[in-house]
């Protein structure tokens, strides 16, 4: 049987662990802004597990209960806990979710210094696997999977003979990006 001492540490030290891998998801979220949905979905139910480990250590009782559309729970203590961080984070829009994170299309049009539209130029975004080829006219479009309000795209183009492009957009709300963007001859 456990002393009191014994239990006070477990606690602190769950209490602990958790905190720790709070920051740690944290950290990584931060540090990876254009993560997948499937690493978004590993790292919230990380923080659910961390979040619960926090709310064992804390006296006390949590109580849920619930029924929505045909399915129902129950729960207390640190799976209430769990249950609630889960909901919280996979909640939001298709569009832009809780975290700010959105879907973007993006087209707009390479020209060199007449106007002209530039054949078969190579478009890049970076951060992202965005690499695509202009049209016959010059035009581009793609799209590119969550990205987060306020970043900064830096787009690229490369074609032989020229030198290199570039252009700057913030992502807003929108969900389209136009970005026309002029190249000079070497």
């Amino acid at each position: 049987m456990p002393t009191r001492r014994q239990s006070q540490m477990d606690r602190w030290m769950l209490f602990g662990f958790g905190v720790v891998f709070i920051v740690i998801i944290l950290w990584i979220y931060y540090q990876n802004p254009f993560s997948s949905p499937y690493l978004n979905k590993i790292l919230n139910v990380v923080l659910a597990l961390a979040s619960a480990g926090i709310g064992a250590s804390i006296p006390g009782v949590l109580r849920i209960d619930g029924k929505a559309s045909g399915w129902g729970i129950r729960a207390s203590g640190a799976m209430a806990m769990f249950c609630i961080v889960i909901y919280m984070t996979s909640g939001g829009s298709p569009d832009i979710n809780a975290s700010g994170v959105s879907d973007l299309s993006f087209s707009g049009k390479v020209v060199d210094a007449t106007g002209s539209g530039v054949a078969d130029a190579r478009v890049v975004i970076e951060s992202f696997e965005a690499n695509i080829e202009t049209n016959n006219e010059g035009n581009y479009k793609g799209h590119i999977r969550n990205t987060r309000l306020g970043n900064t795209l830096l787009i690229k183009v490369f074609h032989p003979g020229f030198r290199e492009g570039a252009g700057k957009e913030t992502v807003s709300g929108e969900k389209m990006l136009f970005k026309d963007i002029k190249l000079s001859r070497q």
